[in-house]
């Protein structure tokens, strides 16, 4: 079931992609929140096209090698508290970070999961500088342990949604429950 989630993802990637490489010259770029994100540093996430969730039949999780801790969520739009709801409407950055303790890698390609009323999932990369999380952790490979993905809500159902990260090295699939939640509204 996973290889046909990710053929049919790759897929709807490669048509996004062609999509939005058609539509350039129409296009401005996205402007840079003006708050600042002191968690998430070297964050180059406003500067590229958003990512867009697609609602998927079966969540991804439960098809995870193994669970983790070692993740965050630590912003919305750069703000800490994100208790409120998130307008359909919007394109918003969700930061934060992931490692692999027990590899001591930091996995390449992440998928936010988003968990709730329907399950919808965006594609993602870590590689924001985390001096933080590799002091914290003792470790300097996890200095790139960021991740910063623009996303476009549009495609979300209303509702409250747990926020998981996928984390992929290798040959093993992460699971990290970010213990946060976020709302979306129409």
């Amino acid at each position: 079931m996973r290889s046909t989630f990710r053929e049919v993802a790759l897929r709807t990637g490669q048509i996004l992609l062609a999509l939005t490489l058609s539509a350039c010259g129409d296009s401005e770029p996205l402007a840079s929140s003006s708050s600042s994100r002191p968690a998430v540093q070297g964050d180059v996430a406003a500067t590229v096209a958003p990512e867009r969730f697609v609602e998927v039949p079966k969540s991804p999780v439960t098809e995870a090698t193994r669970t983790t801790d070692d993740c965050n969520l630590d912003a919305v739009d750069g703000h800490g508290n994100f208790a409120g709801g998130l307008s359909r409407e919007r394109t918003v950055v969700l930061a934060g970070w992931m490692v692999d303790a027990r590899s001591t890698a930091v996995p390449g390609k992440i998928e936010l999961v988003l968990e709730g009323p329907k399950t919808f999932v965006a594609d993602g990369t870590t590689g924001s500088r985390r001096p933080d999380i590799a002091r914290a952790k003792g470790l300097k490979v996890f200095e790139t342990s960021g991740y910063a993905t623009t996303v476009d809500l549009k495609a979300v159902a209303p509702g409250r949604y747990r926020v998981v990260v996928l984390g992929f090295t290798g040959t093993e699939t992460l699971a990290c429950d970010t213990r946060k939640t976020i709302s979306v509204v129409e």
